[in-house]
């Protein structure tokens, strides 16, 4: 009899210690003072943040690092009626200087015992007059609406339009985890001539990059548009380097540097600059074929030197006889197109019996027999792997529009519509010299020397056969 009462008891006690551990649990929740609120709400972002970096791109593949530093003596709070509290911080960050806009940038977290979530809300400002200022509780209702409980909540960046204290728009912002920049362009209206930038925070697991958002921002040099000489100014970078921590790509890096001229600063930036060239911007086909280039550098144990040359006037340039990566400024060391075409001369030099050094201009300033080739080689290369806007062999204001588009209608024949790679030298329907001659008449080297018509785009050909990149 005593037995069984024990048995029965015991679940008893049980039940009786389970209510009693929630009941001081719930008891220490709502013991928390508003600042002891605010001090774990603080400490729970800087965790959230402390491995993704953020930066300014374009859909040309340039990107400059966004610094944000949250300013925590300015914070302002709103209880709401669910007793979940609105925790609104002010945003001190390079955005405005860098895109050349007036704005205003905070920091909204969402608080509620465990449950915690943030948004970045950037406010462009129409003009320099506008002085609207929204209280925080509006604020949080922009970041986190009520009526939108099923979006997609990965974004940590909303984009806002303030007309008045009453009327506020937001923009519903696009989704894009480690998508090309081709498909990014396919789900935006490509005016011709724009330059659209984007917030793109990436996010870092073990020094590596695991994840990429893509937050539309604005546009410049649209045709028809506002954007002016100033606007099509692309800005100079304050420093350019990436946070200390994040440095993935260094060893594969340090693999190819003979030596450097370059500031800690410029290094790290050149980094970075490697790191998005390397990943391909995030598109897997971008990746391998640079992948498949940087291979063959190392089995070759190809060295190279990296320095800053500000006396030249391209932004970038490689030097086939010192073997050496020049950037004119660090502004030029953000370029990832540009560097990706440095990069395939690099290539050519290096896959060639004899080199590029045959090629090369002259200390005299002149330009040898089949200079134009390798120019033509190379600005090939970027266009059969990119989208048809954005091509750059005959992308120049003096080619005649029917020319541009008889270039176009060839790229599409000759890769099947985007589909294939050329891999022979018969894949180019007998036009390939055609086209090279129009882009020395137009594209600015009807005076670089003539045309090598016994040099073949082998380069070009070598790398497309021997990759699965497509």
């Amino acid at each position: 009899m005593k037995k069984n009462f024990y048995w029965i008891l015991t679940p008893i006690i049980l039940m009786l210690l389970i209510l009693l551990l929630n009941s001081c649990k719930k008891d220490n929740l709502k013991s928390l003072t508003l600042q002891e609120k605010i001090a774990d709400a603080k400490n729970w972002y800087i965790n959230q943040a402390k491995n993704t970096s953020n930066h300014l791109s374009t859909n040309e593949g340039d990107s400059i690092l966004i610094k944000n530093e949250p300013e925590w003596d300015k914070i302002q709070t709103e209880i709401l009626e669910d007793q979940s509290l609105a925790i609104v911080i002010p945003v001190k960050t390079n955005l405005y200087e860098l895109s050349q806009k007036e704005g205003e940038l905070n920091l909204v977290i969402s608080y509620k015992d465990s449950d915690k979530k943030f948004k970045m809300l950037n406010h462009f400002k129409e003009n320099v007059s506008d002085t609207v200022k929204l209280s925080p509780l509006k604020l949080y209702h922009i970041a986190f609406p009520a009526i939108h409980n099923n979006a997609n909540t990965e974004a940590k960046v909303k984009n806002i339009t303030v007309d008045d204290e009453d009327s506020v728009k937001y923009k519903s912002l696009k989704l894009n985890k480690l998508q090309s920049l081709g498909k990014l362009k396919e789900n935006l209206i490509m005016t011709a001539g724009c330059t659209h930038h984007f917030w793109v925070e990436t996010h870092w697991q073990d020094g590596i990059a695991v994840s990429e958002t893509w937050t539309y921002l604005y546009s410049t040099g649209c045709a028809g548009g506002s954007g002016g000489e100033h606007e099509e100014q692309y800005p100079t970078p304050e420093d350019g380097s990436p946070p200390s921590d994040i440095d993935p790509t260094l060893d594969s890096l340090s693999k190819i540097i003979k030596n450097h001229c370059l500031s800690g600063p410029q290094l790290s930036s050149l980094t970075e600059l490697f790191g998005r060239f390397i990943s391909g911007d995030g598109n897997t086909e971008w990746a391998c074929l640079h992948k498949k280039q940087y291979d063959m550098m190392i089995s070759k144990g190809a060295k190279f030197s990296f320095c800053t040359n500000t006396n030249m006037s391209a932004q970038q340039s490689y030097n086939t006889v010192n073997n050496t990566f020049n950037f004119q400024s660090d502004f030029s060391l953000s370029l990832t197109n540009t560097f990706e075409h440095e990069f395939f001369h690099a290539y050519q030099d290096n896959f060639l019996t004899n080199g590029t050094d045959q090629y090369a201009i002259g200390s005299n300033g002149n330009y040898p027999n089949g200079y134009p080739n390798i120019e033509f080689e190379t600005a090939l290369y970027g266009d059969i792997i990119r989208d048809r806007i954005s091509q750059d062999a005959l992308n120049n204001s003096n080619v005649p529009q029917p020319i541009k588009d008889e270039y176009v209608v060839w790229l599409n024949s000759i890769t099947a519509n985007n589909t294939k790679y050329p891999k022979t030298f018969s894949d180019f329907d007998g036009q390939y010299y055609y086209f090279m001659e129009k882009f020395k008449q137009y594209s600015g080297y009807a005076n670089m020397g003539a045309i090598d018509y016994n040099l073949k785009p082998n380069s070009l050909l070598n790398l497309f056969s021997t990759s699965n990149c497509k």
